[in-house]
């Protein structure tokens, strides 16, 4: 009878040593795995840290973000003003309507002006001009919207709604780069007579495109 008692206590500690042990490998793959997660979560954020970090950088280091000097300042208007003349001159031929045959003629006169006196100024201060960073993805836009507006059916909307962008993009480069940073006192100076030309002609554009019949409106902007 004692024997088996004893035997009986032998087995019950052998039991709970098993149980005891089997506990503690338990926890201590809890621990690994908390471990394993906390330093993955680690790795995970730092990754996206660096990506932020590296997009972060490279927007900021993007072409055409730094300085720009008078001859790409000049570059700059002289391209955007041989443009805007250009699809005017389509608009004089393709128009549909009187008022946008008008603005279209408007500009080409208003742009065609404002290079010549560039071109005077910057022979006089002997400035040479140099293309900006986007100049050649410019030209290729205007060569591109050119031979679009000369197959789209709704010729006035199409024609205005980027006449709109256009201005509107000149407007914020002259405001934000070109009129702070030009250096030569006269090319300021035509920059700020310029100024006012140009948010003429974008309100005039977006009176154009509220005059335009919304089914029209709608097919110049959906291409």
């Amino acid at each position: 009878m004692k024997r088996s008692l004893h035997l009986t206590g032998r087995l019950s500690m052998a039991v709970l040593a098993a149980a005891s042990a089997a506990c503690g490998n338990r926890d201590n793959r809890t621990a690994s795995s908390s471990a394993d997660s906390t330093r993955t979560d680690s790795s995970l954020t730092a990754s996206v840290s660096d990506s932020t970090a590296s997009s972060t950088a490279s927007s900021t280091t993007s072409p055409g973000m730094g300085p720009q000097s008078d001859e790409q300042i000049a570059w700059t208007l002289l391209n955007a003003n041989s443009s805007d003349s250009a699809l005017g001159a389509q608009a004089k031929r393709l128009g549909k309507s009187a008022d946008v045959r008008a603005f279209g003629d408007h500009m080409v006169k208003d742009h065609g002006k404002n290079n010549q006196e560039l071109r005077a100024l910057l022979k006089q201060q002997s400035i040479t001009v140099r293309a900006g960073s986007d100049s050649a993805m410019n030209a290729s836009e205007a060569s591109q919207t050119q031979a679009q507006l000369d197959t789209t059916k709704a010729f006035d909307a199409a024609y205005i709604s980027r006449a709109a962008e256009m201005h509107r993009n000149l407007l914020q480069k002259l405001d934000s780069t070109m009129i702070p940073q030009a250096k030569n006192a006269d090319l300021k100076a035509h920059l700020q007579k310029t100024r006012p030309d140009v948010a003429e002609h974008l309100k005039r554009a977006e009176e154009l495109q509220a005059k335009l019949p919304r089914s029209a409106n709608q097919a110049g902007t959906s291409k």
